[in-house]
């Protein structure tokens, strides 16, 4: 199994297709690169509505998402050194 880490502007603009709606447009801040990226992963597929270019998430784009936002918080443990 492959492990894929994605940077901030891929999460960004997966999560700006799972909490957008109809999808998140592609737009002058969204490199193509993050958008095929995301593509290429299986995170994000294309969703024509109108004129204009939106992307909404995947099952597993929507899995990913889902996982982040239960994630905890880190917490600081204070030691004596």
């Amino acid at each position: 199994m492959t492990h894929i880490i994605l940077t901030p502007q891929q999460i960004a603009l997966l999560m700006k297709c799972h909490f957008s709606s109809p999808g998140a447009e592609a737009d002058a801040e969204t490199s193509n690169i993050t958008e095929r990226a995301l593509l290429d992963n299986g995170l994000i597929e294309p969703d024509n509505y109108g004129t204009n270019r939106y992307f909404i998430p995947t099952e597993k784009g929507r899995v990913h998402i889902e996982n982040l936002c239960q994630t905890p918080l880190p917490v600081q443990k204070w030691t004596v050194p």
